[in-house]
């Protein structure tokens, strides 16, 4: 064998195995408690900011009339239909 060859078979022997892969879960729980909280917080927090620019967007840009939404409530729909029977008296 060539000294090349020797040595390509050499440095593959030499290099270590690469770690075992750890899943998300695992490096969640890798963490400190109080890292965790602060986290588990801070996901929280950026939710709340979220909803609530949207909110200050939506009140100062609404949607036009007419592609706006309109909730029936129950009480709303009773009014509207009444009740039919099945065994007429």
């Amino acid at each position: 064998m060539s000294r090349r060859v020797q040595r390509q078979k050499q440095q593959q022997q030499q290099t270590p195995p690469a770690p075992p892969r750890r899943g998300l879960w695992a490096l969640y729980k890798n963490i400190t408690p109080r890292h965790r909280i602060l986290l588990g917080m801070s996901f929280m927090g950026f939710s709340m900011l979220g909803l609530w620019v949207s909110d200050k967007l939506e009140q100062r840009f609404p949607a036009p009339a007419d592609s706006r939404v309109t909730h029936v409530t129950h009480d709303d729909a009773g009014l509207t239909e009444s009740p039919q029977r099945s065994d007429k008296r």
